[in-house]
């Protein structure tokens, strides 16, 4: 009987850590730049985050707002879809990491035209040379244009979800 539990949390680990693996495969990453700002767009699955200083793991959020879609052990909404993506964009400003821009994030879909605002968290990875902008989103399949308005320059790119 333990033997069995052992055995299919064994499974269930192995599963989640294959979704988990397809969900890094799947990461989208696209830069330009504009003006002195280099501008990164991220896609992958979602992420865990946590406030500063609370020592979990994930991304660790300095401000900002959360999730508008439910993740399991993560910041967000108490109902609504299962966050399905996490989008970010990484800033820098003359080469260097730029931890003070004001980021805006808009995705709409090529086939519907359906706006989506995505609520913006200041976070980061394992430091401070991670430092992004974004959240968790539900998006459903699909081509999107991204607008990102970065203090007050404007780029958007495209992606397939």
């Amino acid at each position: 009987m333990i033997r069995r539990s052992i055995v299919a949390g064994l499974a269930a680990a192995a599963l989640a850590l294959s979704a988990l693996s397809a969900a890094h495969a799947g990461t989208i990453t696209q830069t330009t730049h504009v003006g002195t700002y280099g501008i990164t767009l991220m896609v992958e699955g979602p992420q865990m985050m946590h406030m500063m200083g609370s020592g979990s793991g994930g991304e660790t959020t300095v401000g900002g707002k959360n999730a508008t879609c439910m993740y399991k052990g993560g910041m967000g909404a108490s109902k609504g879809p299962m966050c399905n993506h996490h989008i970010e964009i990484h800033v820098t400003k003359s080469g260097k990491v730029d931890i003070h821009a004001k980021v805006s994030i808009t995705l709409t879909n090529g086939k519907t035209h359906k706006k989506m605002v995505v609520p913006i968290m200041n976070m980061y990875g394992k430091d401070v040379r991670d430092y992004h902008y974004g959240n968790n989103i539900y998006a459903p399949s699909g081509t999107y244009t991204v607008a990102v308005i970065v203090d007050k320059v404007k780029t958007s790119f495209t992606i397939k979800l």
